[in-house]
């Protein structure tokens, strides 16, 4: 672990300064980064309570207090009280609160434009991939450490990825070798021939026959044809 330490330090010092999060107000605006997050809940956040804004950021509860007051006081957001328990209050935002929050939330989404728009797509997914890596190994949320999505689309590459997770689960875990991957490569191709239809213009329909061919050949198990 000591070996890794020195290096989500630096990343994190690098990331804080990438944005901006060293200056005292966000994104040029009079909202601490706090004040920002508990904005951002409160409007996000179904029946919102102080309660949980503590709970999930991790907030003082007499900084929240603060926090909450100057809101009121600004007409950003306003309680409304429980009809299951006189004692609780949902907090939610005014117009001027959502007028807020909206002009923080562009100001925001430009800020990522001008940080990854002069990389590649590919680049930028993979920073998108990496981050949402990170939150899922370091969040204590369960919803978040569980989330599964799930896609009916056959997207490119997809099979390329079950063909090779087939052969190094079960190399792994059988010892299984590369002539159960070429099984493997048989039934995509078998698979994709019934369910994807070919689509190519004429002019190209010869050379995807021929491309389509060498993919079976390769596919075929050792040991030959049947």
């Amino acid at each position: 672990m000591s070996s890794v330490i020195p290096v989500i330090r630096k990343f994190n010092r690098f990331y804080t300064n990438v944005l901006g999060l060293l200056d005292q107000h966000l994104l040029e605006t009079d909202f601490s980064l706090s004040e920002a997050r508990v904005l951002f809940e409160i409007g996000h956040t179904d029946r919102c309570t102080a309660k949980m804004l503590i709970d999930k950021l991790r907030l003082d509860a007499g900084y929240l207090s603060r926090i909450l007051k100057r809101f009121e006081e600004q007409d950003l957001i306003y309680r409304i009280q429980s009809d299951e328990d006189r004692r609780l209050y949902y907090l939610r935002l005014t117009d001027r609160g959502r007028d807020a929050l909206a002009k923080l939330d562009a100001r925001s989404d430009d800020q990522i434009r001008l940080m990854i728009g002069h990389l590649p797509e590919q680049a930028q997914r993979n920073i998108a991939k990496n981050m949402a890596a990170i939150e899922n190994a370091l969040s204590d949320d369960p919803q978040i450490r569980q989330e599964v999505r799930i896609r009916c689309d056959l997207k490119p590459g997809d099979v390329g990825s079950l063909i090779h997770l087939h052969g190094w689960i079960y190399a792994k875990e059988c010892g299984y070798n590369h002539v159960f991957e070429s099984y493997v490569c048989q039934t995509f191709v078998d698979f994709l021939n019934i369910t994807v239809p070919i689509r190519i213009d004429s002019g190209l329909r010869k050379q995807g026959m021929k491309s389509s061919a060498r993919l079976q050949s390769s596919a075929i198990p050792i040991g030959g044809r049947n």
